[in-house]
């Protein structure tokens, strides 16, 4: 396997995980924290923004865009897409990617669901997002899942109907789970060299990219049961924080494996391949 097969993308999803609570917030901070940490190491990642921040954290994206960074979109609200609707989501997305590029001066070709959210039930999507000027997606988790999978997509780079290009959450076979090991709690939780052999094992056309998010540094944040998740998911996301980025720079400096592009330039790359197609089943939109 050559070295660029084991390049890891990082990717920060910059998002209030207590929107709308009277707890102080805390993400700017950290996530300011995530990207000095970056820079320090030359590394340049994606960072989906939440149309929600944007506003509060104009110096921050700001100075990521100045760093070399790439700026795409989380959604408008965190809202998973199963609760969207086609009239109201367009012109929310169209907004909020027109303020992150004037802010910026550059375009913002990519999108991510909340929670991964791009699941047969929502594939509708993948239209408007074409629509609204979106050349990429990492939104698909290509497994069954509690939350939000997609079983029956490709585990590849592939492309949709619309010419989206889909980059699916990595995953790896652990006896009878698929888990997006790359990132998150796995990050947090799994040993390094089982990330890094679960890695080796992907296919060729998989593009390796790990996720995280203000809050997976934050090991001084009080306990907080997070919205949609049962008592013992939120004890996980809330221990394991304080070496999060020592593993994160473990992960992408050793052991054969490197830090890779952000997603824009490996879409570039990409759209000249000749990637899958996949055609999912008409979903109701309205």
């Amino acid at each position: 396997m050559t070295d660029a097969a084991r390049a890891i993308s990082v990717t920060l999803d910059l998002e209030d995980h207590r929107l709308g609570t009277d707890v102080a917030q805390r993400y700017k901070k950290n996530g300011a924290r995530i990207l000095e940490f970056l820079d320090a190491r030359s590394i340049r990642a994606t960072v989906f923004v939440v149309g929600d921040v944007v506003d509060p954290c104009r110096a921050l994206i700001r100075a990521a865009s100045d760093a070399g960074h790439e700026l795409a979109l989380h959604s408008a609200t965190h809202t998973p897409l199963t609760y969207e609707h086609a009239k109201q989501l367009a012109p929310q997305l169209n907004r909020a990617r027109e303020t992150l590029q004037e802010m910026t001066g550059k375009a913002v070709i990519g999108f991510r669901a909340p929670v991964f959210s791009l699941t047969p039930a929502t594939a509708w999507v993948t239209d408007l997002l074409t629509e609204c000027g979106f050349r990429y997606s990492s939104s698909v988790l290509p497994a069954a899942h509690p939350l939000h999978g997609y079983p029956g997509a490709p585990q590849e780079t592939f492309r949709w109907p619309s010419g989206l290009i889909e980059f699916p959450v990595p995953l790896a076979q652990v006896g009878p789970a698929s888990l997006p090991f790359l990132g998150g709690i796995y990050l947090r939780y799994l040993p390094l060299a089982v990330i890094r052999a679960l890695s080796n094992k992907l296919a060729d056309g998989t593009v390796r990219w790990t996720y995280l998010h203000p809050y997976d540094i934050d090991a001084e944040e009080p306990y907080y049961r997070f919205p949609g998740t049962t008592a013992p998911m939120s004890v996980l996301l809330w221990r394991r924080r304080r070496h999060t980025l020592k593993r994160l720079d473990a992960l992408v400096s050793g052991a054969g494996h490197r830090a890779g592009l952000p997603l824009a330039e490996l879409c570039a790359t990409a759209e000249q391949d000749n990637l899958a197609h996949f055609a999912p089943s008409a979903a109701n939109k309205d």
